[in-house]
């Protein structure tokens, strides 16, 4: 972030960033929402609020995650 970026210009942005990526746990049929993440894990969080890592290797795994567009 420039250091020459005005507070609202900031807060625009921070109100533009897309969306996080979210997942359907296909066996559960949970949905789950990237939070966080760093190198290839990922933290993710349901709607009440449980949290759980993940690899982006497991979220390969068509047979137990399917990604919602």
């Amino acid at each position: 972030m420039p250091f020459d970026e005005s507070p609202a210009v900031r807060r625009i942005n921070a109100l533009c960033s897309p969306a996080p990526a979210r997942y359907l746990h296909i066996p559960t049929g949970i949905h789950w929402v990237v939070i966080d993440s760093l190198g290839n894990v990922l933290q993710l969080e349901n709607i009440e609020r449980r949290r759980r890592l993940i690899t982006v290797s497991d979220l390969a795994n068509t047979e137990a995650w399917r990604k919602i567009p």
